[in-house]
């Protein structure tokens, strides 16, 4: 029993870590194929991360069952084969979406290319975009906040690009980018409530963000 328990566990333990190295896999090879020198950011949006995940998750529930011990639970092991499959021939050609779905900015330009649109990206070039908006939402009902850059087109569109999408440090280094270009930085001053929560949340680094250009 004991051993039976064990083998479990270690099928359970090595199905999620099998989970993740995919994913990981998926998503460096994204950026191994889309990046190179002259593009310093870079983003997976959330409908490809969602379908990498899923993607690898099948083909961890395809070791799971095939380590599976004995004969015991044939029918119920045949049924999970089965969905499985089904999970993994639907999710195998929205690779090929996720895949090319991708923001980034480089020295010339700034290419998204959305989920749906499979080689069909928009460039805009660094003369195209008006500003810049650093701005916190939330406040301290729900002990949470959001920080999003907007970055603001000459032709009305915006794009947002929130911190908790692409982590505090690449957010930062974002920022930074932007006034090397020149571009204008506005910063939409927090409440004091909502700069206390960014501070605990974040971390005073991002903090300093709001207080350094608290003028614009």
């Amino acid at each position: 029993m004991s051993q039976t328990k064990n083998h479990y566990r270690f099928r359970l333990a090595t199905s999620l870590l099998l989970t993740l190295i995919l994913g990981g896999i998926l998503l460096a090879g994204q950026k191994l194929i889309y990046t190179d020198k002259m593009k310093i950011f870079y983003f997976q949006g959330k409908p490809g991360t969602l379908f990498f995940a899923l993607f690898a998750c099948t083909i961890a529930v395809y070791f799971y069952l095939f380590t599976k011990r004995g004969d015991t639970g044939k029918v119920m092991k045949k049924w999970c084969l089965t969905i499985n499959t089904i999970l993994f021939v639907l999710l195998l050609p929205l690779q090929v979406f996720s895949m090319d779905s991708y923001f980034y900015i480089s020295d010339r330009e700034v290419v998204e290319s959305k989920f749906w649109n499979v080689g069909d990206k928009e460039t805009v070039d660094w003369k195209d975009l008006k500003k810049s908006v650093l701005t916190v939402f939330g406040d301290g009902n729900s002990d949470t906040v959001s920080i999003i850059n907007r970055l603001v087109f000459r032709n009305g569109k915006t794009y947002d690009i929130n911190i908790s999408t692409i982590g505090k440090q690449e957010f930062s280094k974002l920022l930074t980018y932007l006034k090397h270009q020149k571009l204008l930085v506005e910063v939409q001053r927090p409440s004091e409530e909502q700069l206390q929560l960014v501070r605990s949340n974040y971390g005073p680094q991002v903090a300093k963000l709001f207080i350094d250009n608290k003028n614009g």
